[in-house]
């Protein structure tokens, strides 16, 4: 699980929504992984909380890492 997230968000307030989540058939990891993309309402603006380990996912070339990350960046104000 370390190559996709490190720190995934567990507890918080109910504020957060769940914008991404996975499931696991490892074996020794199985389950639902909560908290990898999270993001609430701040004041005018979005606050946004990414776990993927996207330090190790773009420099490996993983395609899905990069359409992520562009569509974060290029997300209209507000929203």
């Amino acid at each position: 699980m370390q190559e996709r997230a490190l720190q995934l968000l567990e507890a918080r307030d109910p504020r957060y929504v769940e914008v991404l989540s996975s499931e696991d058939t490892f074996p020794e990891n199985p389950g639902e992984k909560r908290g990898l993309l999270v993001e609430a309402r701040v004041g005018r603006g979005t606050w946004t909380y990414v776990g993927l380990g996207l330090f190790r996912q773009l420099p490996a070339g993983v395609p899905g890492a990069y359409r992520l990350l562009a569509n974060l960046v290029s997300r209209p104000r507000g929203k």
